[in-house]
């Protein structure tokens, strides 16, 4: 397994970003952590240290668990992108979708 870079350093590098100031960094956990995710999502936004968050979540267990197992727990693949941005001091929905990222104005 490539673990070096991290995927969020990679896809920050597929976006184009070249901002040195932009915090890209993994995860792990699943639905937790993407919970953990918004946690500090809204910790950045509020405490000012960002304006703009991007959070990309990707689980795919779905491979690596057996489905003829019947103790085992239903797992998902699931992708979904969620960009947040700070509106007068409220934290809030910029935009979410299943489809590909699109370019916010």
């Amino acid at each position: 397994m490539d673990v070096c870079p991290s995927i969020a350093a990679r896809v920050k590098h597929l976006l184009g970003i070249e901002n040195p100031y932009t915090v890209a960094f993994d995860v792990p956990f699943g639905c937790p952590g993407w919970l953990h995710c918004m946690i500090i999502a809204d910790y950045f936004i509020k405490s000012g240290d960002a304006r703009k968050i991007l959070v990309i979540g990707a689980d795919s267990l779905s491979r690596v668990v057996d489905p003829h197992d019947i103790d085992c727990m239903i797992f998902a693949t699931a992708p979904v992108r969620l960009l947040l941005k700070q509106r007068m001091r409220r934290t809030g929905y910029l935009h979410m979708s299943p489809g590909r990222i699109q370019k916010m104005r």
